[in-house]
């Protein structure tokens, strides 16, 4: 088997499906993409094996599906869902896997108060956000804990939206560690049980 193929199968294809956050046809897609675009080998196969990529992604997806039956009817993943869509209905715009980088995560978020929060006449209403990123779910699939960016909007502050933020998570059944330094991340102790979802819904219309 190529590398690009191995690779696939032993990382990439694993943590998008345990990572609950896209269907088979999209990650037959992306991992396509990826294979032809040389992401997983400096000579990447002269010609795209779709039936493998497809086979390799469909037998991980089998695997979680088998998984699941066993897990709670409520995971944490759930639990963190719901924290999210309270602090949303606070005005602290919180959202799930954005991007996949921190940068990428916070533009992500720029994007979602400008185009979205503010077209709606919502801009006033967000005093804060809350985010975690791709590397941040790769790493909560892991084991470890996932870590929470958080930021205070112009004239709110910033510690007592990070306050709030773990204030909420408590009520959810969660243990968050927090220094106290706005420059710090929250993390959150956790199972990553995640079933397919797009995660909290910031649609500014359920929350106007």
């Amino acid at each position: 088997m190529h590398e690009a193929y191995v690779e696939l199968k032993e990382n990439f294809i694993p943590v998008q499906v345990w990572s609950g956050f896209c269907t088979p046809e999209e990650l037959v897609e992306a991992a396509l993409e990826a294979v032809e675009e040389g992401q997983f080998s400096d000579e990447p196969p002269d010609e795209v094996d779709e039936e493998l990529v497809s086979t390799l992604v469909q037998q991980e997806f089998d695997k979680k599906a088998e998984a699941e039956r066993n897990w709670p009817d409520e995971t944490d993943c759930d639990r963190l869902t719901k924290a999210f869509e309270t602090l949303t209905s606070r005005g602290i715009l919180s959202a799930e896997n954005l991007g996949y980088t921190m940068s990428d995560a916070w533009s992500d978020w720029n994007e979602l108060v400008y185009d979205e929060w503010k077209a709606a006449g919502l801009l006033a209403k967000v005093r804060g956000g809350c985010v975690y990123h791709g590397q941040d779910v790769e790493g909560a699939i892991a084991g470890r804990e996932l870590w929470l960016a958080h930021s205070a909007c112009d004239g709110f502050d910033g510690v007592s939206i990070a306050q709030e933020i773990c204030d909420v998570l408590r009520e959810n059944g969660f243990k968050p560690e927090w220094n106290g330094d706005v420059k710090q991340r929250i993390a959150v102790p956790l199972k990553w049980q995640r079933r397919f979802g797009l995660g909290a819904d910031t649609d500014p219309d359920l929350y106007g």
